[in-house]
């Protein structure tokens, strides 16, 4: 071992190392020596990789037909809605609210680690701590497995929907039927036409206080329609949101990293033999993050009929991990 030595990477050699399928983070550390000759030998591969990629683009390898796991992946997808209808409308609905309840405790834990890895990952708060030493290549190790989990840990709320799966798909599936929303919307309606308003300094004329209550009643079930509608256009666009990120190229690319070198060590993965995979960017991560946040929270919202202030676990995130990070101070032995 050699001594390594961290430093702020530019956005052109993380652009390189996510290509090569290299955790190297926003402050990734280098070692000398012999790792050189390594990362020239990746350099190499990278170059072959890219050739051949280009050269199957060019001879519309992956584009006529259907490769067979592609066919076996619509298949399972059909069996799983098939699975699913033959549900009844109230347990896709009851499914659907035990999982959306542990997918929030899911992304809770990850913005938990998006926050820890605003420090770790992506700041110099730590690395420019450490100068050239041993203690470097330590220090990129620790770096690169918060990295990786945080990546491991968003791929599993993305992942494909499965009726054993607590994920965002799965919700998806269970509640993207017309009939089901609309019991969905049903329910909030229902919720604020049955709750009874104590009302204070009522009238001690009865005639006058059953008006009173009346009116306070009315404007209930006013409320309960607006929020049944708006429940159903949220629900809505949360499937549509939840649908365009499922079928993007971003996140296939985080997927594609995460099956080929976090959860296996593939030389090819499945989709790779289905066509071409775009290498993930730094900051890929972030965006399919973020982009979550609102489709998690309305789905919090209308599924299980509670509210819950992502924003606010995110302030409390941050302070928590402030609170380390800030105090944190590296001595470095060799």
């Amino acid at each position: 071992m050699v001594p390594g030595r961290i430093r702020r990477a530019s956005r052109e050699a993380l652009l390189e190392h996510h290509e090569a399928g290299i955790f190297a983070t926003c402050c990734s550390c280098r070692a000398l020596g012999t790792r050189r000759d390594k990362l020239a030998t990746r350099q190499k591969r990278r170059t072959i990789n890219r050739s051949c990629s280009k050269a199957a683009h060019a001879l519309g390898q992956g584009d006529e037909g259907r490769h067979p796991e592609e066919s076996a992946i619509t298949v399972f997808a059909a069996e799983l809605r098939s699975m699913f209808r033959k549900l009844s409308k109230a347990e896709r609905i009851d499914l659907a609210k035990s999982k959306i309840a542990r997918v929030l405790d899911h992304f809770l834990y990850v913005l938990e680690l998006h926050s820890n890895n605003s420090f770790v990952v992506y700041s110099n708060t730590l690395t420019s701590q450490i100068p050239q030493s041993y203690a470097a290549n330590a220090f990129e190790v620790f770096q690169r497995s918060m990295h990786q989990i945080e990546i491991v840990r968003l791929c599993a709320l993305w992942d494909s929907a499965d009726s054993d799966k607590e994920n965002i798909p799965t919700v998806i599936e269970l509640i993207d039927d017309e009939e089901i929303l609309d019991l969905l919307a049903h329910e909030t309606r229902k919720y604020w036409g049955d709750s009874s308003s104590r009302i204070l300094n009522t009238s001690d004329d009865p005639e006058i206080a059953a008006m009173v209550q009346e009116a306070v009643n009315r404007s209930n079930r006013e409320f309960g329609n607006e929020q049944a509608a708006k429940a159903k256009i949220e629900l809505q666009g949360s499937i549509s949101h939840a649908r365009e990120i499922i079928n993007s190229a971003r996140l296939a690319s985080i997927m594609n990293i995460r099956d080929k070198h976090l959860a296996h060590s593939l030389s090819t993965t499945r989709r790779e033999k289905r066509g071409p995979v775009q290498p993930m960017r730094y900051g890929d991560e972030t965006q399919i993050l973020e982009a979550s946040i609102p489709i998690v929270e309305r789905l919090y919202c209308w599924v299980a009929g509670k509210s819950f202030s992502i924003a606010d676990s995110q302030k409390i995130n941050r302070d928590n991990a402030t609170a380390l990070w800030t105090g944190c101070k590296f001595i470095v032995a060799r």
